[in-house]
């Protein structure tokens, strides 16, 4: 540990923050933006920050945080003006004198504020007399500043048209003193007048290191969040009992007020700095909140700064993006601290803090109360030391955009500055002898401005960075950042309060005052609200058009410690009329308009509203699916053993031991119904579930089960080896753990008594290995079964491929390995996942298909009991190298051939792959010390690098860290730039191609299409899928299932999954269905689906890790 106060700030707990942005290019006619310079705007504020012996970086981590900017029409004429905080100089107010014109007004306005440290800045109307009133936060009772925050009251116009205004924050009770970051006025419990929600931020030296439970319930007065009541006017701190947290962990540097779920009443999403959880409030329509981060949300952002809510994929539902500072350039990301270690990542875990990733979470509202993060499928994660998000449709094309500021003005994440300043010598002068000489320490930090980003929305849950090409290429640091119509012309233009430099004022291009025709086209809406609420802050907007939907709330606070234009503008594309428009007041209340006329600004009044809007409409659904977990009696839990690989083998991509819990579905008592085993994880004791006539389960004590409780099993099979009438089981064992010979690494196969007791049978040849599938098939076509037995891994040499076993029976259970006279490809075939027989050409006999890590998906054709791979060259499965997962068959295109559905690694990882830049492993001993390392590269800007950090690196290869001394010189440093020619010569290399699941449409003579399924089924792993006809239409569908936890830390664990219905159309295409629609929602890791018949029955059973066993049937 440090002995600094901020000794964290250079720990593996990075603190501060900072920003950056644009570029001088101008945008191009009818599209873009344009920097609009300070000799004509007006514009020459800067925020620039003056450090001093009494109040800097190491005594203040959030120094560097930057100002907000507010922007709204504060004098009545139309034109949108704005504010600025300044962290140590006077703030500024600028009203808009046309044509992007502005005057500094601050001192005639009197709206300069204290000396002392602002943060966050707000417009409403807070005494409700149709003027827009300025909230101003400051750091207070901190070191030297002991400021309060500011309420200026807009007591109106001057006779030159200037606004004048007067703190009046003591009279309204709203003086407070605390560290502040941002207000947010809205009516959460909608009796007509705004309340207030205060967000404030900690810091380190509050004690907020610990247990959460310990920490997260006990107030704080500084540091702690407020919710502040109005009652008449005045406001009242209703905090306690409320459900807000007002305690000293929560680093909040973002907050949003949006009707998450839809049901008519303002909820609050808070973005906390740090190791404390984000605050996801649900508004309870009492006065109160519950926070359900945890049940809604799988992850979150880590060091969390602005944060947007809006419906970006036009679903009608709000989705939230949150601010973080993954690095996109490979050298910054490799220079600066990373991801926790596991070890203290897993320890904060304990402690009662949430799964939480360094980079942008992408928050995709799936209707039902949960979310999915989709950042890395968006292509949004990594904007460097990010700060304001903002959605708005920019480019008016009916899509919602993103725009980041981003950037710093000091790096104290740079891991060789870390290294520097945390010598003993160099920390005692800082904590206890702090003069001129230490301040200049602070100059050794690193500097790097980068350009803002503006991503375009591809329609289709992706976007594409379009600030170069948009013009937005400008270089700075930019923290606050607001958009508004400031030149009246129907788009959006863009405002950022930057460090060091001047404000930038971006004008929007889509719409050319001189352009005719208009090639974009817009509608905009201005509110009028009742009394207490004048602007309708909380109104939504809902435009429907060409039988789809966009939405906007009235919400002016967003990103990080600003507020945007009240006044709403939709893009409409090339249509010149909409369908309709429905505007709904926080009342509830809600007026339509019909076939409106666009390129206009509607004012819609609530007086002339009525009626009261049904939200139901929007949860409205006769889903197909019901749960039914409850019914079965099945009381299984699968508890994994707590093993993490990443110790010895450091550069593993992600752990090969939690692979279970796989169930075997069969008649084990024959008495014509269903009976479920279900494997258990190392020392947990697999189970035999037996099925009572009255469709109930009964737990089957098995005592073979229990001698062999030591094992992880990983799949089984019931199947009637022995040729007397009943199944028997066979039970493959894996998890990685066990090596050599140990005999816990045996495959298992329990005969059958006939009545569903099963011992041990001594069939199997011996075979120690950690195993990942058996499938049972007469592949010899002699009257019995055999087996297929794959291989996952071999304990710690996961790049040396295994040998598979092809088992020939004898009729009578005993087993012979065929594999190197019948399928001798398998006798050095690695990492398969799952393997399935189908009779994949039509010849009457059954194929081998094998779904593995670092291989394309693989057809082994049997020709009279002989398995050879089929030619990859001009069959469309060459270049298919993935990590496939799993795979089934059904002749989905109803050709009358066998198609596949192939389960992936999906495309919402950290790692990308392509024909052109794939995803490798080598593997070697690449510091010849007798073991073998895996090292994962990827390319990024065209270059291939090694996956991993220098510490990680370093860790499995110590040799290393002599080559480089300096985490700089490492970020420099490509693949080939770690390793020498001759080096990688000796490697085996793997490679992947696509990690998209895929449907594989059979075209007949070993002809193959590849195509991806549906965006849904990408936003995960698909490790299990059951194939049926669900909505008895005739066409076959697809159920997939997955998740993936047990994941290099810096990869995160991939989780947005929650089961998705894929709805065939007999043609080979997919579409997926909503989950409130199926009515299906599968948390957890996804290990197994299996249909299981009760009672006349068809039960859909989810085989869970670390979890219980879930169920879920079609409605009756």
């Amino acid at each position: 540990m440090l002995k600094i106060r901020l000794r964290y700030i250079f720990s593996v707990i990075v603190l501060v923050f900072g920003l950056s942005a644009c570029s001088d290019k101008k945008g191009g006619t009818g599209g873009g933006f344009r920097f609009v310079p300070s000799s004509e705007s007006g514009i020459t504020f800067r925020n620039v920050l003056k450090e001093s012996v009494e109040f800097n970086i190491f005594n203040y981590m959030y120094f560097y945080n930057g100002g907000g900017v507010a922007v709204g029409d504060v004098n009545g004429d139309g034109l949108v003006d704005m504010f600025f905080t300044s962290n140590q100089d006077p703030d500024k107010l600028y009203l808009n004198q046309g044509d992007l014109k502005f005057k500094d007004v601050t001192d005639a306005a009197g709206v300069a504020g204290f000396n002392g440290w602002t943060t966050g800045v707000t417009m409403a109307d807070v005494n409700n007399d149709g003027r827009l009133d300025i909230y101003v936060g400051y750091l207070g009772d901190y070191l030297i500043f002991k400021g309060k925050n500011q309420l200026f009251i807009n007591e109106g116009n001057d006779a030159n048209g200037v606004p004048k205004f007067t703190d009046r924050a003591m009279e309204y009770g709203l003086d407070l003193v605390g560290f502040a970051t941002q207000a947010s006025f809205f009516d959460y419990d909608r009796d007509g007048d705004l309340d207030m929600f205060m967000l404030n931020h900690s810091l380190h030296e509050n004690g907020t290191f610990g247990m959460s439970k310990n920490l997260r319930f006990q107030s704080h007065p500084l540091a702690g969040d407020k919710l502040m009541r109005n009652d008449e006017g005045h406001f009242i701190d209703v905090t306690k009992g409320s459900g807000i947290l007002d305690n000293a962990i929560g680093y909040g540097l973002g907050v949003v007020v949006s009707d998450i779920n839809l049901d008519g009443w303002p909820d609050v999403y808070v973005g906390n700095d740090f190791h404390e959880n984000d605050y996801l409030y649900i508004n309870q329509k009492n006065g109160t909140f519950a926070e359900v981060l945890d049940k809604s949300m799988n992850h979150t952002s880590r060091y969390t700064m602005g944060v947007d809510f809006a419906d970006f994929n036009n679903d009608a539902f709000p989705d939230l993006a949150a601010m973080d500072m993954l690095p996109e350039d490979p050298f910054i990301l490799k220079a600066s601290a990373a991801e926790d270690a596991y070890d203290l990542f897993d320890f904060k875990l304990r402690y009662g803090y949430n799964y939480q990733y360094t980079r942008n979470a992408l928050q995709l509202n799936n209707q039902d109360g949960t979310f999915s993060e989709i950042a890395l499928y968006a292509g949004v994660s990594a904007t460097d030391w990010s700060w304001s998000t903002l959605f708005a449709d920019f480019d008016l094309d009916g899509k919602k955009d993103i725009f980041i500021s981003n950037g710093i003005l000091r790096r104290s994440n740079d891991l060789d500055y870390i290294n520097f300043i945390t010598t003993d010598s160099i920390q005692e002068g800082i904590k206890y002898k702090m003069d001129e000489k230490h301040l200049k320490l602070i100059e050794k930090m690193p500097k790097i401005k980068l350009a803002n980003y503006l991503y375009h929305n591809n329609g289709d849950s992706t976007f594409t960075n379009k600030a170069p090409e948009w013009g937005l290429d400008k270089i700075s640091y930019s923290h606050g950042a607001a958009y508004a119509d400031l030149d009246n012309d129907g788009d959006l233009d863009l405002v950022t309060n930057n460090v060091e430099d001047e404000a930038f004022v971006m004008e929007n291009l889509f719409r050319n005052k001189n352009q005719e025709p208009q090639t974009s086209h817009f509608l905009g809406v201005k509110l009028k609200g009742p009394s207490g609420n004048l602007y309708g802050l909380g109104t939504k907007v809902f435009l429907y058009n060409g039988g789809k939907v966009q939405v906007q709330e009235c919400t002016p606070v967003r990103g990080y410690q600003s507020a945007v234009d009240t006044r709403l503008i939709f893009g409409t594309g090339t249509d010149k009329t909409i369908d309709s428009l429905v505007v709904v007041w926080p009342n509830d209340t809600y007026e339509v308009l019909k076939q409106v006329a666009v390129d206009q600004q509607l004012e819609l009044d609530q007086a002339k509203s009525s009626g009261k809007f049904d939200y139901d409409r929007f949860h409205r659904a006769k889903p197909i699916f019901e749960e039914t977990t409850a019914t079965l009696g099945i009381n299984f839990t699968h508890r994994e053993n707590k093993f993490v690989e990443f110790t010895r083998e450091a550069l593993l991509p992600h752990m090969l031991s939690a692979e279970g819990p796989h169930a075997a579905v069969g008649d084990v008592n024959n008495d014509g119904l269903d009976d479920v085993f279900v494997g258990g994880a190392k020392w947990q004791t697999s189970r035999l579930f037996v099925q009572n006539k009255n469709g109930k389960f009964t737990d089957s004590f098995q005592r073979s089960f229990e001698r062999d409780s030591i094992q992880e099993n990983v799949d089984a099979a019931f199947a009637d080896v022995d040729g007397d009438g009943d199944k028997d089981l066979i039970v493959i064992t894996g998890g990685n753990e066990f090596t050599g010979n140990s005999v816990h690494r045996q495959p298992k196969l329990y005969a059958n008594d006939g009545k569903g007791n099963f011992t041990s049978a001594k069939g199997l040849p011996e075979m120690m290995i950690t195993g990942s599938s058996v499938s049972v098939n007469d592949f010899d076509k002699d009257g019995d079964l055999d087996l297929f037995i794959a291989v996952r891994t071999i304990p710690y040499k996961y790049g040396e491929e295994p040998k598979n076993y092809l088992l020939q029976n004898d009729g009578k259970g005993n087993f012979t390995d065929v594999t190197k006279s019948a399928a001798p490809v398998l006798e050095q075939f690695g990492f398969i996942k799952q393997s399935v027989w189908a009779d994949i050409d039509n010849d009457k006999d059954d194929d081998l298909i094998l779904a593995a890590e670092w291989k394309p998906i693989t057809i082994l054709v049997n020709t009279a009991g002989k398995l050879t791979p089929l030619a990859l060259e001009g069959s469309g499965l060459e270049k298919t190298n993935g990590w496939w997962s799993h795979i089934e068959l059904a002749d989905f295109d109803q050709d009358g051939d066998l198609d596949l559905v192939a389960g992936n690694l999906g495309l919402n990882s950290t790692l990308k792959a392509s024909l052109a830049e794939p995803v490798k492993m080598y593997y070697s001993d690449f510091d010849n010390n007798g073991s073998f390392e895996q090292v994962l590269t990827h390319f990024t800007q065209g270059k291939e690098y090694p996956y991993y950090t220098r510490d990680e690196m370093v860790k499995q290869m110590p040799i290393l860290k002599k080559k480089f001394l300096s985490a700089n010189k490492f970020a420099a440093a490509t693949f080939k730039d770690v390793f020498d020619e001759e080096t990688l010569k000796k490697a085996k290399v793997f490679q992947a191609y696509a990690f998209e699941s895929a449907y594989i449409e059979n075209k007949g003579n070993g002809k193959f299409e590849v195509r991806p399924l549906p965006p849904v089924a990408q936003f995960s792993t698909v490790n299990a899928m059951i194939i049926e006809d669900f909505n008895r239409d005739g066409h076959t569908d697809v159920f997939v299932a997955g998740n993936f936890y047990p994941i290099n830390i810096q990869m995160g664990r991939y989780d947005a999954s929650y089961g998705t219905l894929l709805v065939g159309d007999g043609k080979g295409h997919f579409k997926a269905m909503a989950n409130k629609d199926s009515g299906a929602c599968l948390k957890g890791e996804i290990r197994d689906l299996k249909p299981v018949t009760l009672a006349g029955r068809v039960h859909y059973m989810g085989f869970r890790n670390n979890a219980s066993v879930v169920s879920f049937a079609l409605k009756k």
